[in-house]
């Protein structure tokens, strides 16, 4: 069964006025109203900066396909789901460099992003829902997870990962006790997630997971895969709204040509 479907309910915590007042936004309302918002306002900053990439991979997505007022660029062949159906032509690389930096000049003058974004929401809306029996965001199902043998040994059965864990104003696991929690132990208290909560954590996890907790599989030869925020780090700008800040981390045209002419993906 689907439940909380991340395009419709309030879920992303920004700051909306000059006194600090703070509320909660549906992924949509967060891009329609980007210039009034004035940044994401999560728990944490790390956890500001996993969404604030969430936020990012939506717009690379739609704008290496369409312009600053929603129009397909002339040489992609894109299908009913706005899904780009082959990778850029070389023939046509330098007039997609063009028309990329005139997307994001052009967004930056129009100072609120163009409805293609919530269209492309919309059509692929049910890959949003935080439950589900198929494609639960974010996430893989068991069935998914357990067709194929895991290997023995170290790494040999999935971790179980609890709220409490992901919550990193917590951060306590099984073998040990925060001592400074913000929440109390009776009741099971610490591991109390709402629907929002869990889904901004859940953002932040994967972005910081290391390799601990992930099973092997018999047929894999490398190492498993760390969050990309784990591996990595990152530095962000910030603009006088969410939208400034937005369009100042949106780097549409990849400073190496070898990635200019590959497809956003998975969608």
């Amino acid at each position: 069964m689907s439940r909380f479907n991340l395009l419709a309910e309030p879920w992303i915590w920004v700051i909306t006025d000059e006194k600090g007042s703070s509320e909660q936004v549906s992924l949509i309302q967060c891009f329609q109203n980007a210039p009034e918002y004035k940044q994401l306002a999560g728990e944490v900053q790390m956890q500001n900066f996993a969404i604030l990439r969430l936020l990012l991979a939506v717009l690379h997505t739609v704008f290496s396909r369409f312009d600053a007022q929603g129009r397909p660029y002339p040489y992609l062949e894109l299908d009913e789901k706005h899904r780009q159906l082959a990778e850029l032509d070389e023939d046509d690389l330098e007039e997609h460099q063009d028309n990329l930096m005139l997307t994001w000049e052009g967004l930056w003058n129009r100072k609120s992003l163009p409805e293609i974004v919530v269209e492309y929401l919309h059509i692929w809306q049910d890959r949003f829902y935080l439950f589900d029996n198929e494609h639960p965001f974010y996430q893989v199902t068991q069935e998914e997870l357990l067709k194929r043998p895991i290997k023995a040994g170290r790494g040999g059965n999935p971790t179980e990962v609890e709220p409490k864990t992901i919550n990193r104003t917590i951060s306590e696991s099984g073998n040990k006790v925060a001592l400074f929690s913000p929440r109390y132990e009776t009741g099971g208290n610490k591991n109390r997630l709402n629907e929002a909560e869990l889904a901004r954590w859940l953002i932040l996890y994967q972005g910081v997971v290391g390799t601990g907790d992930k099973a092997r599989y018999e047929e894999f030869e490398g190492t498993n895969s760390k969050g990309w925020i784990y591996d990595i780090g990152g530095i962000a700008l910030r603009g006088r709204n969410l939208f400034e800040t937005l369009l100042l981390n949106l780097v549409l045209l990849h400073p190496e040509e070898a990635y200019q002419t590959t497809i956003q993906r998975p969608c």
